[in-house]
């Protein structure tokens, strides 16, 4: 109880201080200006001081009655301060997810070519190069103290559905470097930190024509074709887990000579320009 009260008077006190400061000074400031002048002039000391004391008096019991006034509030004005601290405190250690792209970071970005088994029309095999390039996203737990169970991530709809995926959406995607089947479909995200996940990618085998390439979607559901012709498309991702989810967000993704060397997979969080 004691230091509840010692805490009540020191806000009391500072918010006295402040209003002195911005109120009071300025006149007992004056009051001694007055003084000053008479003093100059040879006037009386009682018509010196005179003025002096009135003010000076005056400006105490106005300091007075201010620090009574802050401490009759002063419970109030720190119950406030606490709830919006508290409200603060409360939204850091929320657990919120977020996606996360950076249209011109190779971090969200991976491609390669290697020699593949391949087999045409007349089931003949050969082996063939194939370019393949991917497109990701990064889920971030903004919280700096709590875990998010269970994070899930989906493409929930392209624009416009290929055939090809019409009554297949919306898909689980596969988290980064998980390569080995059967996929997870949901993780345990840690305090404020970050996991990668692959959207969409395109394959092309050099010895046959470009328009044959084709775009897959990175996803974990077994027994599911995921192939779709190239064009330009609109899709939506959305991100889960539990007690959490976050806003979805929507890419353009197109066939794009964007960095000066040939057309190939590009995303983006705005209309692709040609």
């Amino acid at each position: 109880m004691r230091m509840y009260f010692k805490t009540l008077l020191k806000r009391a006190w500072a918010d006295t201080a402040q209003f002195v400061k911005e109120h009071i000074l300025s006149e007992a400031l004056f009051a001694f200006v007055i003084a000053a002048v008479g003093y100059v002039r040879g006037d009386m000391l009682s018509q010196i001081l005179s003025p002096l004391v009135y003010g000076l008096g005056a400006a105490a019991l106005i300091a007075l009655a201010a620090l009574s006034y802050n401490l009759l509030l002063a419970p109030a004005r720190i119950y406030y301060e606490q709830q919006i601290a508290i409200s603060a405190l409360r939204e850091q250690l929320k657990p919120t997810l977020q996606i996360e792209f950076k249209e011109d970071d190779d971090t969200f970005y991976h491609e390669s070519q290697w020699f593949h088994e391949l087999s045409d029309s007349l089931s003949t095999s050969r082996k063939g190069l194939v370019y393949w390039r991917l497109c990701r996203i990064a889920i971030k737990n903004l919280s700096k103290s709590a875990s998010i169970e269970n994070v899930q991530v989906r493409l929930t709809s392209i624009e416009p559905t290929p055939k090809e995926l019409k009554g297949k959406l919306p898909l689980h995607l596969r988290f980064m470097n998980d390569n080995v089947q059967p996929y997870k479909q949901s993780i345990d995200l840690n305090p404020n930190s970050v996991e990668f996940v692959d959207v969409v990618g395109w394959r092309w085998e050099r010895d046959r024509e470009m328009m044959q390439a084709k775009y897959f979607i990175y996803h974990s559901v077994a027994g599911i074709d995921a192939d779709f012709p190239v064009d330009d498309y609109k899709i939506t991702v959305e991100a889960s887990g539990r007690n959490s989810t976050c806003k979805p967000k929507s890419f353009s993704i197109g066939m794009r000579n964007k960095d000066g060397t040939t057309n190939k997979l590009w995303m983006s969080e705005s209309p692709l320009q040609n």
